[in-house]
This record gives C-alpha cells, sequence and structure tokens, in this order.
C-alpha cells in the first residue's frame, strides 16, 4: 500500500502484489538449480581463499545463469500478460496496461475485437520471441553449465549462525503477508452473507451459510469430479510432453529444434482468451466439442512453456555423460530417458 495513505490502489500497490504472487512459481523454478549444484566447485573456491560472496558472485550464480535467464524470460512474458492484479488494482486506479488493452478490446464493446487483442498480443510475442533468441544464443555450449556427472556428490548444507534470524525474520514477514493474512481475510468473508470489513461489530453476522449452501449444491459432486479430472490430466500430460519436447531441444542437433522450441514458448504470448477462442473454433466440429478434454487440451497449450522452461533449465545441468554411458552399456534412448535423466 502506500505509505502515506494507506491505499492499495495505486501503481506501487500492483507493482507489489504482482511481486507477491510470483514468488512462489520463482521459487520452485530456480530452487532445483540451487540444490542440483555439486558443492566441489564452491569447496574449491573456499580452500583458494576466496570469500562466500565471491563465489556466489564467480562460480555459484554462472553456473545456475541459464536457469536464472529462463525464469526472466518466462516472468516478463507472463508480467506484460498479467491481468487478474491489474484489473483489479489497474483498473480503478486508472493505470492501464497491456493486458487490460487486449481485455477491453475484446469485452469492452458489443462486438468482441479479436483483431486488435491479437494486434495487442503480437507485441508480446516479439518480445518473447527475441529473449527466446537470446537465451539459446547464452545457453549455445550448454556443457559448460553441466553440473550433474558421473561424479557421485552430496548436497551441503551452510550455517548460517545469526544470520538464520534475518532469513527466518524475512521468510516470517513473506508468509504474513501473501499468505496469512489473505487467506485469514478470505475466511472471514466467507462467513458473511456480504463482505463487511473485520471488526467485534461484524461478528454477529457469522454464519457457515455460505458452506451449507456448497454443500447442499447438487452440482458439487459432478465440479470436484470435473476438477480432479482436469488438475490431474493437464498437469500429468504437459509434464511428460514437457520432458520429451525439452529433451529433444538440449539434446538433438537437428535444425529444426529452434524452431520447436519456438512453436512451443509461443502460447505464453498469446493472451488465454485468445488462444481459448482459437481452441474453441479448431475442435467445434470434432469429439472434444462440449467435453472437459477440450478444456485439458487448452491448459495444456497455456502451461506447456511454464513446463519447457523449468525442464530446460534443468536439463542444461546434467552431463552428457550420464546419457552416453548408458548408451555405451545397451540401453536404449527411452530407457536412459526413464532410468536416468527423468530420476
Amino acid at each position: 500500500t502506500d505509505v502515506s495513505t494507506g491505499n492499495i490502489y495505486t501503481f506501487t500497490g500492483m507493482v507489489f502484489l504482482t511481486a507477491l504472487s510470483f514468488v512462489p512459481t520463482m521459487f520452485l523454478m530456480l530452487g532445483p538449480l540451487l540444490r542440483n549444484i555439486d558443492p566441489s566447485f564452491e569447496e574449491a573456491a573456499e580452500t583458494s581463499g576466496v570469500s562466500t560472496l565471491n563465489t556466489l558472485r564467480k562460480i555459484t550464480f554462472p553456473l545456475i545463469s541459464p536457469g536464472i535467464l529462463a525464469v526472466v524470460m518466462y516472468f516478463v512474458i507472463v508480467m506484460i500478460e498479467s491481468f487478474e492484479i491489474p484489473l483489479a488494482i489497474g483498473l480503478n486506479a486508472n493505470f492501464p496496461v497491456l493486458s487490460l488493452q487486449i481485455y477491453t478490446s475484446v469485452r469492452g464493446s458489443a462486438l468482441p475485437e479479436y483483431g486488435l487483442a491479437s494486434a495487442y498480443s503480437f507485441l508480446g510475442l516479439i518480445l518473447g520471441v527475441a529473449l527466446l533468441y537470446a537465451y539459446r544464443s547464452a545457453t549455445a555450449n550448454a556443457q559448460r553449465y553441466a553440473v550433474i556427472t558421473g561424479k557421485g556428490y552430496s548436497h551441503k548444507r551452510y550455517r548460517l549462525g545469526r544470520g538464520k534470524y534475518l532469513a527466518l525474520g524475512f521468510i516470517g514477514l513473506y508468509f504474513l503477508l501473501a499468505v496469512l493474512l489473505p487467506v485469514g481475510v478470505l475466511l472471514w468473508s466467507s462467513l458473511l452473507d456480504f463482505y463487511r470489513p473485520p471488526s467485534w461489530a461484524a461478528l454477529a453476522h457469522i454464519s457457515l451459510q455460505n458452506y451449507l449452501g456448497i454443500f447442499r449444491s447438487p452440482r458439487l459432486v459432478l465440479a470436484a469430479v470435473n476438477t480432479c479430472v482436469l488438475f490431474l490430466g493437464a498437469a500429468t500430460l504437459s509434464v511428460v510432453l514437457a520432458l520429451l519436447v525439452s529433451w529433444v531441444i538440449q539434446r538433438s542437433q537437428a535444425r529444426f529444434t529452434a524452431m520447436l522450441d519456438n512453436a512451443v514458448f509461443l502460447p505464453l504470448a498469446v493472451p488465454s482468451i485468445v488462444i481459448a477462442l482459437g481452441v474453441m473454433l479448431f475442435y467445434i466440429s470434432t469429439p472434444l466439442w462440449g467435453t472437459i478434454w477440450i478444456i485439458v487440451l487448452g491448459q495444456i497449450i497455456r502451461y506447456l512453456p511454464f513446463g519447457t522452461r523449468t525442464v530446460s533449465a534443468a536439463l542444461v545441468q546434467i552431463h552428457r555423460e550420464l546419457e552416453e554411458a548408458a548408451w555405451a552399456s545397451g540401453a536404449s534412448r527411452l530407457t536412459t530417458l526413464r532410468k536416468i535423466i527423468l530420476p
């Protein structure tokens, strides 16, 4: 919120909320990259008298730079297409962004202007392709970043000393702002017939009527089953497809890999509503029309860029010698993928 007025409907407030919402996904993408690093690299630097800060700057960060670049590339496009927070904050505060321009083009008039929305989307598409080219150029010599080799190693944990209190305080502050307070307000509002700010007077209006209404709904079971099919089917198929595509992109020497990488990344730069329209029109005369599976397909298209960015960054860290050793032992490529790369 704005420090002087306590008003969240500001540009600063929009940036602050967006940053909070992106932290978990960034952590999921960057955390494994740090855990996979062989501690012998950092131990060698410490033995040579290099400080911890210089070790991070000259060894750790360069080794995970492809992963950092993949995360930055992904979230720059996500921020351009970010919609929920700009709609809730930016629209009321009169801070238009590209995603709102796309939304108003589709919903702002009686006749949706899908052409104008697609033109706005093309701006993000150009930026996405440029970032993807920069990523492929930076990781052209992927062997430089391979830290998972045939030599075994164990993870190393560093003692923070007194710094652990600072770290715990930072994590606690984030948990308070991003989890505890929003979930608390959500729980509070679910107990009221209409929203009232938390107060002693509002306690008299608390009830479980909203929850009773949910469990009395005849569509609850159907909605739960469809939701399970949706998240299990879309998540599983997205991960499997992302693994196969990323493996081909990172390991194949064929010329089509760059085209494949671009094609997989393109849906990220296109607004969800435009993707949904395209899927709907393309499959309107197929058996998928009117089923849960057309939604699963749309979700796979939507989240495949995220999966390939995450898996590609991890594959860069795996040295080819592991696969070469498996092939020399007579293992097929599929067996190598299943028993070495996937674990």
